[in-house]
């Protein structure tokens, strides 16, 4: 209530009130003290407000941005008067602020003979190109809250433009280089502004940009360095700098920015480049980059003309260091490898915390020919981890009930029951192939595919598949599922057998006799060790 008494006041100790609130230590108090001057009509009011943009805080700053239009009138009769303090408080309020059309002001004070009012004029130059570069880049409203993201596209040729005619007179100008720096914040490699200050303003201002490329640690300027990589023919400078720059900003900036599909045009202008000083195992800035940027590390690394050993050299870092993605795009260096360093890694990475370098390894030990990769694969079947197991499984894939089929009948039944328990480990619908095999047209594939049932100890799991044949006219297939039910000791399967006995074919009733003699055997056998440790 006492805010917004203040600001409907006319009167110089209402106004006076409020501008001290803004430099007062509670957050609310600054908030609405901001509110109270922006609603005020007195211009003289926020003619004060501007001299005094160094005591305020950035919140108060912030929430001032929302609202530019109101500063408009006393912004531009503090540049228009030409006071040095005023130059000076208006163009930090301008850059704080965001109040991004009093730009070309900034830019003309550039030349200003005060080297204070150039410093400030220079540090807005570059924060505002910067704001309108970002806004546009992350679509963040933090930046030039005051100005929505449409009116961002026009504001950046407008000030390219401002900038443009600025540079136009290069050798006449005493302090070019904020302007350079602008424009490349600003601008796109193929924009026009940024190919004259790179090629055709003379060779002083092609050393500032490329000085500017090289150095400047900001977001858009390293995006203008990536997008060009995109043309067919960019400029020297662009690849030029892509050669000379290491630091940990722009290797991420340039490894995030990495495409999925790498173009011809990408591919051929990192050969361009040359020699990329932070590819190298010794480069610091390589223990930087986060795993989850290696596969990216990778696929640029492919594109480079480094000699064969040194790439190898840097995948290996790789597949010991990085992550699932990171080291499955460098897995081709393991054909380049000894085979105990390849053991080795795989050995070490079979045993990683990391759920997805533990899946890689496993998909690497049959082609990489492991020592006991079979038991490796049947280990993980069991993992509580999910990747892992469908990475054992997809291994594994080609041991399906086909291959069981030609296998089955030469294998001793221990082994055979263990390929059952495998099978539906490796795949959890094996049992709905064999209910399908088991209905085929063909007759002897259904033949086929009971036999296998009962030799592999699946025979509890398919007992309605298998009982549904006993209604088959043909007397081999009927024969064929009393002997598979003979495998089993379920009550189920005997109760099944014996409902047969009465079957108007012999070859039939032979088979009910022979399966429950075989059943009843098997069951004296496994009482016998049962009555002993009874008696001991």
């Amino acid at each position: 209530m006492t805010f917004r008494i203040l600001a409907e006041s006319a009167s110089t100790e209402a106004a006076d009130a409020l501008l001290a609130a803004l430099t007062v230590d509670d957050a609310e108090c600054r908030r609405l003290g901001a509110e109270g001057v922006i609603r005020q009509r007195s211009q003289l009011t926020i003619l004060n407000l501007i001299r005094r943009i160094d005591d305020l805080p950035d919140d108060v700053c912030a929430s001032l941005a929302r609202q530019p239009d109101r500063f408009e009138a006393p912004l531009k009769q503090c540049f228009q008067r030409g006071d040095k303090t005023d130059l000076r408080a208006a163009t930090e309020f301008t850059r704080r602020c965001g109040c991004i059309r009093h730009f070309a002001d900034t830019v003309g004070l550039l030349e200003h003979w005060d080297e204070d009012i150039r410093d400030a004029a220079s540090k807005c130059v570059r924060d505002l190109a910067s704001a309108v570069a970002l806004r546009l880049l992350t679509s963040d409203a933090a930046n030039l809250p005051g100005i929505d993201f449409d009116h961002c596209r026009a504001l950046r040729i407008e000030l390219l433009n401002d900038l443009g005619r600025v540079l136009f007179q290069f050798d006449h100008l005493m302090n070019p280089q904020p302007a350079v720096d602008a424009v490349l914040i600003l601008g796109r490699p193929d924009d026009e502004e940024v190919k004259n200050v790179c090629s055709k303003y003379g060779s002083e201002c092609t050393e500032m940009a490329v000085e500017t490329l090289q150095t400047m640690k900001s977001q858009p300027v390293f995006d203008t360095v990536c997008e060009a990589l995109k043309l067919l023919a960019p400029l020297s400078v662009f690849p030029k700098v892509l050669g000379q720059r290491d630091d940990p900003e722009f290797v991420l900036a340039l490894l995030k920015w990495w495409p999925k599909r790498v173009t011809t045009y990408v591919e051929t202008n990192i050969k361009r480049a040359g020699t990329i000083p932070w590819l190298s195992i010794e480069h610091p800035t390589l223990e930087k980059i986060p795993a989850t940027l290696h596969d990216q590390l990778v696929s640029l690394l492919n594109c480079t003309e480094l000699e064969r050993d040194d790439k190898n050299e840097l995948k290996t870092w790789v597949v010991r260091h990085s992550s699932g993605s990171g080291r499955a795009a460098a897995t081709d260096v393991l054909n380049w490898l000894p085979r105990k360093e390849v053991q080795h890694i795989l050995y070490e990475a079979l045993l990683d915390p990391d759920t997805e370098v533990e899946a890689w390894a496993t998909q690497q030990l049959r082609s990489q020919k492991v020592p006991d990769t079979f038991g490796h694969l049947l280990e993980r079947l069991d993992s509580d981890r999910p990747q892992v197991r469908d990475a054992a499984r997809e291994e594994l894939a080609s041991f399906n009930i086909e291959r069981v089929f030609d296998l089955f009948e030469s294998l001793p039944p221990s082994t055979c029951h263990r390929c059952g328990q495998l099978l539906q480990k490796i795949n959890p619908h094996v049992l709905e192939d064999f209910r399908e095999e088991l209905q085929h047209a063909f007759h002897w594939r259904r033949v086929r595919a009971t036999r296998a049932v009962g030799e592999l100890g699946l025979v509890d799991e398919l007992l309605t598949s298998l009982s549904a044949l006993l209604e088959e006219p043909e007397w081999s297939i009927r024969r064929a599922v009393i002997e598979a039910l003979s495998h089993s000791d379920s009550d189920s399967a005997l109760k099944t057998i014996r409902s047969m006995a009465g079957d108007e074919q012999r070859q039939v009733r032979e088979a009910v006799e022979a399966a429950v003699l075989t059943i009843q055997k098997r069951q004296v056998v496994s009482r016998v060790p049962e009555a002993d440790s009874a008696t001991a």
